[in-house]
């Protein structure tokens, strides 16, 4: 019912016009229970104009309340991403994605742009570096969960110790962390101030 005077205008607006309509709306069956639908109305012309609409009303309702379930569930990520004291990052086999180098720029002082290509390395103390680079190249030959503990250089100059862990995720039908050899893979993980 709070949907009928939009869909009246939109329906209006699409007869006024000629347009092709669609919409997505609850709709009431003679069962009495609300399902979302979606309708979709095109003009049939002749030389005189719009002789009639034809069109389809399909239930959508599963995958409306999929799709919101999902929503819902993205947002308490966030949510609890941005309350949380530790940086939440995510990586492919080529490295960490470009919005984690944002936080690291802010923790770091360096600009995110020279921090792309390996060149985050630098940001580490000369004694960590060599076992962050056999955690994270193991990592990649084999998909499996790890941590690390690092010293890393903070805008003052000063050593802070870190500890990062990650796991993997797996795409397509091993979704549900039983990799094959065929999967592509990334990770997600966090990075976690210590001290």
């Amino acid at each position: 019912p709070d949907d009928a005077p939009r869909l009246g205008a939109e329906w209006n607006q699409a007869v006024l016009t000629g347009a092709p309509h669609e919409s997505r709306h609850p709709y009431l069956p003679p069962d009495g229970e609300y399902r979302w639908h979606m309708c979709r109305a095109v003009p049939v012309r002749d030389k005189g104009g719009v002789q009639e609409w034809v069109g389809f009303s399909v239930d959508i309702h599963v995958r409306h309340e999929a799709e919101k379930a999902l929503g819902d569930s993205e947002a308490r990520y966030r949510a609890l991403v941005e309350a949380s004291s530790q940086l939440v990052w995510t990586a492919d086999a080529n490295g960490i994605s470009e919005r984690c180098w944002i936080w690291w720029s802010e923790i770091t002082g360096v600009p995110a742009a020279a921090l792309a290509c390996g060149r985050w390395i630098e940001t580490i103390h000369p004694d960590d570096r060599r076992a962050l680079r056999a955690v994270w190249r193991r990592s990649r030959e084999t998909p499996i969960p790890f941590e690390a503990e690092f010293r890393l250089r903070a805008r003052d100059g000063e050593y802070r110790h870190y500890g990062a862990r990650g796991v993997p995720l797996f795409a397509g039908e091993e979704s549900n962390g039983h990799p094959s050899p065929v999967s592509t893979f990334s990770w997600i993980g966090t990075l976690d101030d210590v001290i």
